[in-house]
């Protein structure tokens, strides 16, 4: 009886202490962006074609892990982004909702990229739904990296809007910023389509699907967040 509630004390952990399951999950979230972060990010700046393949091709036990990592991270540093480009006056606009959406849209966003590459791999070849988790959570980086920059473009301009930067009104700016946005856009359908390629499918149809898969994830986010907070 006394082993037996020791067994117990020990598996939740000492009072003030966090349970051992808890623990572990920490110390690997911890590694996760001590080691391995680094690694995928240069593998994604140094490697942009055959970095996310090898990652994509080689996934491991902790992958579908990783992926939630890096869905969750996206999440809370586009909510940070976006909250500290758009200014005073359009936050004391918004309301609990509106902070609610904009944190869920970026995991929405991963996770049907995710659900759509799923479902055109069974179509065409093969997938795996735990494991494409790994497609969406990559896409994450490229899509932080879009909203870095737009926040970083939104400081240098002194909070002058990205619609009137796109749209030529500062001529000077326009042409490198578009550039500057068209590569974050590159790297997301490349995750995509070396996601296929890493299942199996044939490269043409990679090509063409990938940008419809994020187009179409980018459409049914707006569709969805409309139904929920709209």
């Amino acid at each position: 009886m006394e082993n037996h509630n020791e067994d117990q004390f020990s598996s939740t952990g000492k009072e003030g202490e966090l349970p051992k399951d808890l623990q572990a999950t920490q110390e690997e979230v911890k590694a996760f962006f001590k080691q391995d972060l680094g690694k995928i990010f240069k593998t994604f700046i140094f490697e942009p074609l055959d970095g996310p393949h090898h990652i994509l091709s080689n996934r491991s036990e902790k992958s579908y892990f990783h992926s939630l990592i890096l869905i969750v991270t996206t999440a809370v540093l586009t909510f940070i982004f976006v909250f500290l480009s758009v200014g005073k006056m359009v936050r004391s606009m918004m309301g609990f909702g509106d902070y609610i959406a904009l944190l869920l849209a970026p995991a929405l966003f991963l996770i049907l990229i995710s659900l759509i590459a799923f479902g055109a791999k069974t179509i065409f070849g093969k997938g795996d739904l735990k494991s494409e988790l790994l497609t969406g959570g990559l896409c994450g980086i490229p899509f932080t990296l879009l909203m870095a920059f737009a926040f970083i473009i939104t400081i240098l301009f002194d909070g002058n809007s990205m619609i009137s930067l796109a749209s030529g009104r500062l001529p000077t700016a326009g042409l490198p910023i578009f550039i500057l946005f068209l590569y974050p856009f590159l790297m997301l359908f490349n995750v995509v389509q070396q996601s296929f390629k890493a299942s199996g499918m044939k490269g043409a149809i990679g090509w063409y699907l990938s940008p419809a898969v994020i187009v179409l994830a980018g459409w049914l986010t707006s569709k969805i967040m409309d139904a929920i907070f709209g």
